[in-house]
């Protein structure tokens, strides 16, 4: 807005007058904006600096998880498919009816989606 002014309109803006708009707009829609920020130490000096609250996430329910052991003598899997970007991994581990470490895997998948992550880990369980 001040480069267009001093550009189109021969008007003439100070950078303590810049610097003023620039923090009011930020001030004034931060509120507005959807999302949330994180711990990390450079955002929250951004924030600081502009004198904003951080809007953090809500701390996540915890829910108590047993793990129930197999029959004698069988094996259970607990596999999972995550994919970041656009690479996809997965991985998984075997325990025995007395909850010993049988083995386990991992393996990146290279480009995919989350689906094909999950049944291809299936997949490697069973194999």
């Amino acid at each position: 807005m001040g480069r267009n002014g001093v550009r189109f309109n021969s008007s003439v803006i100070t950078l303590q007058a810049a610097k003023t708009k620039i923090l009011t707009a930020i001030v004034t829609s931060a509120p507005g904006l959807q999302g949330y920020t994180s711990n990390a130490p450079m955002e929250q000096q951004i924030l600081q600096h502009f004198n904003l609250v951080p809007k953090l996430r809500k701390a996540p329910q915890i829910k108590l998880v047993l793990w129930k052991a197999p029959t004698f003598w069988w094996y259970k899997a607990n596999t999972d498919g995550s994919v970041i970007g656009n690479t996809a991994a997965c991985g998984g581990l075997f325990r025995d009816h007395l909850a010993d470490h049988v083995g386990s895997f991992a393996q990146n998948l290279g480009p995919g989606s989350i689906l094909q992550a999950e049944i291809t880990t299936i997949i490697i369980a069973l194999e």
